[in-house]
């Protein structure tokens, strides 16, 4: 558990400033990629650990930070949707919006 706190503590000194004021777009793009860097993390701490309990629990954490990871894609998708989707009766739409 102290190693963990540790692995905490140096986590919240890597503070972060996002301009929220910008592109939305931006904003989520930031977002996925402090996740991607998380689950990397995570995944190289789980790596080095010796002991199995702290290495599953590593990879649990690292699995969870991709989980976030997609979750910011579909977002993004949703986002993206309006630059590419045109509404006209003659066109025929493959995916449903």
């Amino acid at each position: 558990m102290s190693d963990a706190k540790n692995i905490f503590e140096q986590l919240s000194g890597d503070e972060v400033e996002v301009d929220t004021a910008g592109d939305a777009i931006e904003v989520w793009e930031h977002a996925q990629e402090i996740e991607k860097k998380s689950e990397d993390f995570y995944r190289e701490k789980a790596g080095v650990v010796p002991d199995k309990t702290a290495k599953d629990l590593l990879n649990k954490i690292a699995d969870e930070e991709h989980k976030h990871w997609a979750l910011i894609e579909s977002v993004m998708q949703f986002l993206h949707r309006p630059d590419r989707w045109l509404e006209d009766a003659e066109w025929n739409h493959l995916e449903e919006y």
